[in-house]
């Protein structure tokens, strides 16, 4: 792909942060208890949507419903950017993800610690969210937690290289963690917060040391957005 192409869709799917308008926009707007919808009328969404992201699941209300989530993943090289909310892997349009018989395209990877979504209240130290996209626009997050292990053993290549300027993601050893997952409709977690999300959440963490995350730590802490209410929406829980 031509580097100006590449640039492109960086710039549509940065961080779930696209916006042409280039407002600025950082975490202590909300962190202070203000909105970002008050920096920019193109945010609005980020106040009055009704189906925003991320949200706390409550495993007591969750609905058992099967859907079929597949993926077309292989191992794929990947540029590193920080665009100053987190830091982001840029893909090449390789992979692929099926949701109940619709293909997503994986566009980029980033961080958030702590997590954004939380289950029965409790947060994660981070989350990876995988940014896909639909021929027609939809967009897709398949969303995984990372929970802290000093005895894990397996390394994915997520942090590996942060402060350079490429890298690699072992998506075939990550596959294998693939299964359980809960889903949801929601937004953007982050401006312009645009609605028409789905998101495919995995119900088990995967398990790395504190020492694979310090990394990116360095660079971010506390870059989540808090959770929503869940007003009119259902979560489901795929087996």
């Amino acid at each position: 792909m031509q580097w100006t192409v590449l640039m492109s869709l960086i710039l549509i799917f940065s961080c779930q942060t696209s916006n042409k308008h280039h407002t600025k926009w950082d975490y202590s707007a909300i962190n202070k208890n203000h909105n970002w919808a008050k920096l920019d009328p193109t945010y609005s969404s980020c106040e009055k949507g009704i189906h925003q992201s991320p949200i706390n699941i409550s495993t007591e209300y969750v609905l058992e419903e099967k859907n079929t989530v597949s993926f077309n993943y292989d191992n794929e090289k990947a540029k590193i950017i920080n665009n100053g909310h987190t830091i982001e892997l840029a893909f090449d349009d390789q992979n692929t993800m099926t949701v109940d018989k619709k293909t997503f395209t994986l566009k980029q990877l980033h961080f958030h610690t702590h997590s954004e979504h939380s289950i029965d209240g409790k947060f994660y130290p981070a989350e990876i969210h995988l940014v896909h996209q639909a021929i027609d626009g939809q967009l897709a997050v398949l969303a995984i937690f990372i929970e802290l292990d000093e005895s894990a053993k397996e390394r994915f290549g997520f942090f590996r290289n942060i402060g350079k300027e490429n890298t690699s993601i072992n998506f075939k050893q990550l596959k294998k963690h693939f299964g359980s997952h809960y889903y949801y409709e929601g937004s953007l977690t982050t401006p312009p917060c645009s609605e028409n999300v789905k998101w495919i959440i995995l119900s088990k963490p995967l398990h790395l040391k504190a020492a694979q995350l310090a990394p990116f730590e360095k660079y971010y802490k506390n870059n989540y957005r808090p959770v929503n209410k869940l007003n009119d929406r259902v979560v489901f829980l795929s087996h």
